[in-house]
């Protein structure tokens, strides 16, 4: 049978799975930069969410939006820990997480495996928008965590080919980022110049 949900409360040192006839879920979105803002990403998102979660008979309980929040901090996230906390609360009944794609709910591979696997023990499954997996198969369990490491070997790739760049402009003498305090970073020379009114504070 595929459903085997009827047999979990034969198992042993695990929590029973919520009733399989429960289709109530929380949509999270979440961008890391204003200009994905800007560009109505988060509102493509949530559109695609909600869509996802009418076709799938799914009712929505709640919305968790997360603004400007790193995709490789996931523990660190506001938004991610409330929606967590609030799907983990018995009293919501959840059932679902959908999110628009693997890596908006997560970058951190190994340790987004483990929340995963936690949050099945308790009977909630995460769900994609965008790549619709059997997540209740083997194959489909094992795909999932395939797509939760790719996106930390996306992310960790970004970083080594940022920190390359990086080092190249450093070595030309030339500033990256933010200008330290008491300096400020002249466009037209291209350099940093010690700020007149800061500069004598530091």
């Amino acid at each position: 049978m595929k459903n085997l949900e009827q047999y979990q409360r034969f198992a042993l040192g695990k929590e029973k799975l919520i009733a399989s006839d429960n289709r109530r879920c929380v949509l999270y979105s979440r961008v890391s930069t204003t200009m994905q803002e800007d560009n109505t990403s988060l509102e493509s998102q949530i559109q695609a969410c909600r869509k996802f979660a009418e076709n799938s008979g799914f009712e929505i309980v709640e919305e968790f939006g997360g603004k400007g929040e790193s995709a490789k901090a996931g523990s660190s996230r506001k938004e991610y820990e409330r929606m967590l906390k609030f799907v983990k609360s018995k009293a919501n009944k959840i059932r679902y997480i959908v999110f628009y794609s693997y890596d908006r709910f997560s970058r951190e591979g190994g340790k987004a495996i483990v929340a995963k696997e936690e949050l099945k023990a308790m009977g909630i499954l995460i769900k994609s928008a965008t790549l619709n997996i059997d997540t209740e198969s083997p194959i489909g369990s094992t795909m999932e965590d395939f797509q939760l490491l790719m996106g930390k070997l996306d992310n960790d790739t970004r970083r080594s080919k940022c920190m390359v760049g990086t080092i190249a402009t450093l070595k030309k003498g030339k500033w990256c980022g933010t200008a330290p305090i008491g300096y400020r970073w002249d466009k037209n020379k291209g350099m940093l110049l010690i700020d007149e009114v800061k500069g004598s504070l530091v």
